[in-house]
């Protein structure tokens, strides 16, 4: 059975549930489950694998770069 962390922190109104508490006493934010579902594509500057994201949803067929810094890299390498 997992153990369950509440803290209040004293700029937030609401408690807060986390699992794991780092050594150095901050609360690490953890993820309860994956998403595989999710399509992927490999990004054409750095050959990363990423996601898609709720931002990319009208133009998922349009994205070809993981990230603005790749985005700029792709513009650097053409000019």
């Amino acid at each position: 059975m997992k153990r369950l962390i509440f803290i209040r922190p004293q700029f937030s109104r609401f408690p807060i549930t986390k699992e794991i508490q780092s050594a150095s006493g901050y609360v690490k934010n953890t993820m309860t489950h994956k998403k595989p579902h999710l399509p992927e594509k490999i990004c054409l500057v750095c050959q990363r694998p990423f996601a898609w994201r709720k931002k990319w949803e009208r133009d998922w067929p349009q994205v070809k770069y993981c990230s603005e810094r790749c985005k700029r890299q792709a513009k650097k390498e053409t000019v």
